[in-house]
């Protein structure tokens, strides 16, 4: 097992690393530190194999292991928040028993006028929109009685780097909802847990529920993280006219 000695500047870089935000903004005073790369770790989550996504490290530093909060977060359904105003890391889960039929009974409510107050025009695929200094595109639509399957490429032409949240995605077909964050992040893409710089274009696909057979259309929702200072969140929709 091979093991390479890195430095840091900073405990605080290292979090910075793991979380693959804006380094410069993190720490306030630098402390060198001495600490090792070692990727020889294995996760598993629920029984479930995962490797490390590509850029993302386990460190070793007196003793300790360190692991990167997104991969981990995300894996055991968890989103991870970053307030560059606090310098806080928000690790959020969601409890599905908490759920009750009087707040979905809401959204469905809230879905329903979202649609109807949207302008929709379907279109064949791939279906395409530029927006906010990115093009987004579904290429492919893959059905089955177990899952949904949307395949995207998303085009950054922004200077900041970009993540697709790919958690809380969703589609909304014959007015039900589908969320991605259903199916398990075991079934995640793992392409999305890297930024998306400028000026490249990055393939993969994200996975839902089965929708119904004989729909006709369904609209795709996409939540884009501007992976900056600002964290702002993007949503963007693309309205999918299906082949039967």
């Amino acid at each position: 097992m091979e093991l390479r000695k890195v430095k840091y500047l900073a405990a605080g870089l290292v979090l910075g690393s793991i979380l693959t935000m804006s380094l410069g903004n993190i720490y306030a005073s630098p402390q060198g530190i001495a600490a090792w790369i070692n990727n020889a770790f294995q996760f598993q989550f629920n029984g479930e194999a995962k490797a490390l996504p590509e850029g993302y490290n386990v460190i070793v530093y007196e003793g300790r292991s360190y692991v990167p909060a997104r991969f981990i977060a995300e894996n055991l359904g968890a989103a991870v928040i970053w307030d560059d105003a606090t310098k806080t890391i928000d690790i959020k889960s969601e409890d599905k028993q908490d759920v009750t039929i009087i707040e979905s009974k809401k959204e469905k409510e809230d879905t329903e006028q979202q649609e109807e107050d949207r302008k929709i025009e379907y279109q064949r695929l791939p279906v395409s929109k530029a927006y906010k200094g990115m093009n987004i595109t579904a290429t492919v639509i893959d059905r089955n009685n177990t899952q949904t399957v949307v395949y995207l490429t998303i085009d950054n032409k922004n200077s900041a780097p970009l993540q697709l949240i790919q958690r809380d995605t969703r589609v909304v077909v014959e007015n039900k909802e589908y969320f991605t964050k259903d199916v398990g992040p075991h079934r995640y893409d793992m392409v999305w847990y890297n930024d998306i710089i400028k000026d490249k274009a990055q393939e993969g696909y994200v996975v839902l529920p089965s929708t119904p057979e004989n729909a006709k259309n369904m609209s795709l929702y996409l939540n884009i993280l501007k992976n900056d200072y600002s964290q702002e969140r993007i949503e963007v929709v693309l309205d999918i006219l299906l082949n039967n």
